[in-house]
């Protein structure tokens, strides 16, 4: 997979986004499963900055400005998920299915978010085996739900060079 360029933001963009996240209080991670939400805050960035940006553009960064602890939080002041909005009734099998193209990639469930072409993947492997479409932001919140929940596999490469060496020879250094 081709790395996606960093979205370039100027100081006042990157300051708007931050003033939109907190004034709309929907974490980042409900985006997948609010696609109407979604729509409009992209609207209203885009317009705000005269901007033409996606979803994922704008998603990938607040992701990765997060994951580098310099994103702001909500503490708590979020809006909070109604109940059932996210729900798809997915068969064991596709659930099988589901897991497999994952566990097969080997890609994090955060870049499911910001890549159409591995959502359509998984699409096309449930279709063709099951006869089952699920809307793309409906897959992609069931993938981030199942590896919350500890039900897919550690994926992405080891952070480990020492192939398990751990810390048994410390003594030694």
């Amino acid at each position: 997979m081709a790395k996606r360029k960093k979205l370039p933001l100027n100081t006042t963009e990157d300051l708007i986004l931050r003033d939109l996240y907190r004034h709309f209080r929907v974490p980042d991670g409900q985006f997948s499963k609010r696609p109407e939400f979604s729509a409009h805050f992209l609207s209203v960035w885009n317009e705000a900055t005269g901007r033409d940006d996606t979803i994922g553009e704008v998603l990938h960064y607040i992701g990765t400005m997060r994951k580098r602890g310099l994103w702001v939080t909500l503490d708590g002041n979020h809006l909070r998920m109604p109940i059932g909005e996210s729900f798809v009734g997915i068969s064991p099998e596709g659930l099988a299915i589901i897991d497999s193209v994952y566990a097969q990639m080997g890609i994090g469930s955060d870049n499911f978010t910001y890549s159409p072409e591995l959502v359509d993947s998984v699409q096309r492997r449930l279709v063709s085996e099951l006869g089952l479409h699920i809307p793309r932001h409906l897959l992609i919140a069931r993938i981030i739900d199942r590896r919350k929940a500890g039900l897919l596999p550690k994926t992405g490469p080891s952070r480990s060079t020492d192939e398990g060496i751990g810390f048994a020879d410390i003594d030694e250094v």
